[in-house]
Order: structure tokens, then C-alpha cells, then sequence
């Protein structure tokens, strides 16, 4: 019978017309129910429905799961014409259909398509946070953004930030904006997650060329060590940067993925947070390199034991507020009972407090 325990349960089968259907009927009769026969296989709506019409062929392993369960089903094994790759016949008719189609037509859309995206609107408007980085290696400061908070797939050449904050979803869009010549797009979802996406091969290929991977954590199926041997994400670009360049690096990845706080007893904490080993360990030495004392610290919550990089001494809080801290207008996260509502500089500032700096450094003055 199809089905055995040493072959591969994810390629298709191919049925006679009529038997698939047939099939998928006579497991819904003896589990009682449509919906308990899609329970049952656990798979979505849509694609048990495509089964169901045979717009879609049958995996092996459905057949194999309803006949162990019902073994009288086994005699559908006679309609079986043909089996496929896992790869072939997840949607019937693929060939058909595309040599009804006239590719000059597809082409011609797709031209359409590619002159549309192409820039037309105003500029975006220049925030503080913009101002700050202006002047700086705006590739590299694009990249530590995408790093931190961001994705580049390569397939599609697509480039993705997502923050709730406006201030960094703005100067992302401001960036992609400066450095391609086709128009980001922004959109917000339920959540209020504002996402800013941009398709541009040319700007893809030059990011890649700083880090070979913007990927910092394993697929959902993948296990640490398939992860790890893949190519890595790393920021030793910033080691041939200027000190401007690296400053405004540092502030952003601060501003994306870190926190400032304190406790009644004025212990502050200033964290990176990042759960990638190799990232962990070329930001504290990039920090350290800049003056400020910092730790990588355990997190047996994370994918691979680390949480990220941490600063508990003054000095090194002092030194980050006078390097412009976080850029300016970025808020703390809601998930701040204490500071919600107060922007990451303000609780800067106040754990600093009257001193040598606070006069020196304040927010209009920054950057």
C-alpha cells in the first residue's frame, strides 16, 4: 500500500477523475462531518477544499493517515495513476493554463507595473532623526536599521522595517527614498505596526555587499545549529566607518532594538537587545571600543542562550547621553508600565539627572 514507512510522505498522488473527491468524501462520512475530517488531516479550509475539487493532487501522507485510521479506504489504491514529486501538481494545470496565456501581455504588465513604482511623489519630510544622520554613510546606517528591526529577503529582492514608532518607520522611508528610485510603501496592521517595504534589486545587492545575511534568528522548522551554518548577519562594516557614521549607527540600533531604565535605588540599565551570539559580541566590542563599558548577559529564554548587550555603570550611561543618546523623538514601548508615554531620551535624561552633561546635551541640541 502507498504509505509505507520508508518512503517519502510528502510527494502526490494523482488519482483517476472523479476518485479523489470520492475518497475525501468517504473519510468526511465516517468521521461524521466536513469540518472533523479538516480537523482530522489538519490542514487549512482552502487547501482541503482544493483536494475536495480537485483543483489540487493529494499528498501521500493524507492517504497514508486516513487509510492507518480506516483501512478499508486502502482500496482507492487502484485509482492511483501516478505519483509526483511534492514538488509537482500542488495546483493542477499549471502548464495548461500558461500556454493560454500570452506573454507578451504579462511582460507588458509587468512593464506598466515597474514604470508606476518609479518615484513621482514629493520627497518625505525631514524629522530630527533624519537631520542626525544625514551627513553619515546612509547605507550603513540603513543596514544596522534592517539588522536590528528589519528583513531582506533575496528571493524578492525586498527590503522590510517594522516598528510602531513613526519617528524610525519615517527616517527608514526617508532612506529607502535617498537611496533607491523606486517609492517605498508603507502600510499599518491591526496591530499598529507600521510597515515599510521596498522592492529594489540594485539597493539589495548593495546592502548585501555590507552584510552577507540580515537573517538573526532561525526559521520556525530550522534548528541553532542549520541556522548558524548559513551565512551571518555582522556589522564589521561600521569598523571602516567614520566616527560620525558609527555614532549614528550606534544611536539607531539603540533606538530600535534597546531600552533605558533605572530603579528606585539609581541603578540604571542601558540594553541592545539581540539574541544572535556573533551580533552580540561585535556590538560589545564596537561599544567598548567607544568608551562604554558593557556585557553580553545570558537569556535562557532565547533561541541561543544570549539576550543581548547590556551597560549598567554611570559612566557609560554619561557617555551615551553625550554621544546624542537615541534619536530624538523615539518613544519607550508600550509594554513600560513606568515610562510609557515618555520618549527613550526623557528617561535618559532623568537617570543622568543635573550634572556636567544635562545642560550640554540637550534634546534640541543633539546630533
Amino acid at each position: 500500500m502507498y504509505g509505507r514507512i520508508n518512503e517519502p510522505l510528502n510527494d502526490r498522488l494523482l488519482f483517476t477523475a472523479g476518485k479523489q473527491a470520492k475518497f475525501l468524501a468517504d473519510v468526511e462520512q465516517k468521521l461524521g462531518s466536513k469540518h472533523k475530517a479538516i480537523s482530522f488531516l489538519g490542514v487549512k479550509h482552502k487547501t482541503y477544499e482544493n483536494w475536495l475539487k480537485e483543483r489540487g493532487t493529494l499528498p501521500l501522507w493524507v492517504f497514508y493517515r486516513a487509510c492507518v485510521q480506516y483501512p478499508e479506504l486502502a482500496v482507492f489504491e487502484k485509482f492511483i495513476t501516478k505519483r509526483l514529486s511534492y514538488t509537482w501538481g500542488c495546483i493542477k494545470g499549471g502548464k495548461k493554463r500558461a500556454q493560454k496565456v500570452d506573454m507578451s501581455i504579462v511582460r507588458k504588465a509587468k512593464d506598466v507595473r515597474r514604470i508606476d513604482a518609479k518615484r513621482t511623489s514629493a520627497p518625505p519630510l525631514e524629522n530630527d532623526a533624519v537631520k542626525t544622520i544625514k551627513n553619515t554613510n546612509l547605507h550603513a546606517v540603513l543596514a544596522t536599521c534592517l539588522i536590528t528591526d528589519g528583513s531582506v529577503e533575496l528571493r524578492n529582492k525586498r527590503m522590510t522595517f517594522a516598528s510602531k514608532d513613526r519617528v524610525l518607520s519615517d527616517l527608514v522611508y526617508w532612506l529607502f527614498y535617498k537611496l533607491s528610485q523606486y517609492k517605498p510603501t508603507i502600510c499599518v496592521d491591526k496591530y499598529g505596526i507600521r510597515h515599510v517595504s521596498l522592492w529594489d534589486g540594485a539597493l539589495t545587492n548593495e546592502l548585501l555587499e555590507l552584510a552577507p545575511s540580515f537573517k538573526t534568528s532561525p526559521n520556525k522548522n530550522q534548528s541553532p545549529e542549520q541556522y548558524l551554518a548559513e551565512p551571518q548577519p555582522t556589522i564589521k562594516f561600521l569598523k571602516h566607518s567614520n566616527k560620525h557614521t558609527i555614532i549614528s549607527c550606534i544611536r539607531a540600533a539603540f533606538s530600535t532594538d534597546g531600552s533605558v531604565t533605572y530603579d528606585s535605588e539609581g541603578r540604571g540599565e542601558l540594553a541592545l537587545r539581540c539574541s544572535h551570539p556573533l551580533l552580540c559580541r561585535e556590538w560589545a566590542e564596537l561599544l567598548s571600543s567607544c568608551g562604554l563599558r558593557v556585557c553580553v548577559k545570558k537569556d535562557k529564554n532565547s533561541w541561543s542562550g544570549v539576550g543581548g548587550v547590556f551597560a549598567h555603570d554611570r559612566k557609560s550611561l554619561e557617555l551615551f547621553w553625550r554621544m546624542g543618546g537615541f534619536l530624538l523623538g523615539v518613544f519607550v514601548s508600550r509594554k513600560s508600565d513606568k515610562f510609557n508615554g515618555l520618549t527613550k531620551n526623557k528617561v535618559l535624561k532623568m537617570y543622568v539627572g543635573p550634572g556636567p552633561y544635562a545642560d550640554d546635551c540637550r534634546e534640541a541640541q543633539f546630533g
